[in-house]
């Protein structure tokens, strides 16, 4: 049966492919969701394609792509139809539990990992806060064994995404479930803390992409609370209580709040604040230094 051909080559099935998602991506998205779904289900790379565009597809291979285009023309995400996601040069286990990682967190994972260099006899004690597919956490002890990380999240079915991923990329990261917003005190003392919490308002819904409201998880998408920077300020009180000096903390933040965020740094001991802009132009990360000691 894998050997009976249908009567739709390579280039065919490409244009009926762009037109199927038109109305959801662009064309350039579009040939890139394309690759993706080809290199994932038969192994072609981009020169395959570019060398076989009349090639005839067997009735297997149509019908694979038949099914992933249905799924897709209903707004599913690529990464969850292929449950994968890049990051970081590597390729990450997702599903609908967890965030698909964005390019932006990359550059908050480059901004830690040039910033610090642990040795052997100097290790970084790590915790990242909210580590859903665990890309960040992961990331960070993948790079440098020498960063000690322990990475929590409120969502068992995240933790178990995170879990796959610490096996997959051959890293051991400590797991564990915790709600930051219910947390007396963190149990260790930490260099760095780094967090991607939840940073969208409710009333900016409707200006983001459907497939990313139809199927991402609200819970690590939008704050539902009254305060935009509810999370951000309860981890710093908590990081204030370890009272360890020159200990840091990064954040992602949402671009409108970074000034906001800025200043509640400022009444705090960490009090040396830097902003980050992103590869768009937007005030995207934010790095503190406890100075509690000066």
């Amino acid at each position: 049966m894998d050997d009976k051909r249908i009567m739709i080559s390579l280039e065919q099935y490409r244009a009926n492919f762009n037109k199927g998602l038109k109305s959801l991506y662009d064309n350039r998205e579009i040939e890139n969701i394309l690759k993706l779904i080809v290199k994932a289900y038969f192994g072609w790379d981009s020169t395959f394609f570019a060398l076989n565009k009349h090639r005839l597809l067997n009735e297997n291979e149509y019908n694979k792509l038949k099914i992933a285009l249905n799924i897709l023309e209903r707004g599913k995400p690529v990464q969850y139809l292929l449950n994968e996601s890049e990051f970081m040069g590597n390729v990450f286990y997702v599903n609908q539990s967890v965030l698909i990682p964005r390019p932006e967190t990359e550059e908050l994972v480059d901004l830690i990992l040039t910033e610090n260099s642990p040795t052997k006899n100097n290790p970084l004690k790590v915790l990242d806060i909210g580590t859903g597919s665990g890309c960040i956490a992961i990331s960070i002890a993948k790079f440098n064994p020498y960063f000690q990380v322990d990475a929590i999240d409120l969502s068992s079915q995240a933790l178990s995404a995170a879990k796959i991923n610490s096996k997959l990329m051959g890293v051991k990261i400590n797991l564990k479930k915790a709600d930051i917003l219910k947390l007396k005190k963190f149990n260790e003392y930490y260099d760095i803390i780094v967090s991607n919490p939840p940073y969208i308002e409710l009333n900016e819904k409707n200006r983001m992409s459907k497939n990313v409201v139809d199927h991402e998880p609200h819970e690590a998408i939008f704050v539902t609370y009254h305060d935009p920077l509810i999370y951000y300020k309860k981890i710093i009180r908590l990081a204030q209580q370890m009272k360890k000096n020159n200990s840091k903390i990064y954040f992602e933040i949402n671009p409108k709040f970074c000034g906001d965020l800025k200043k509640y740094f400022l009444t705090t001991s960490f009090n040396d604040v830097v902003v980050q802009c992103d590869i768009f132009g937007k005030e995207r990360m934010i790095k503190a230094t406890n100075k509690h000691n000066e």
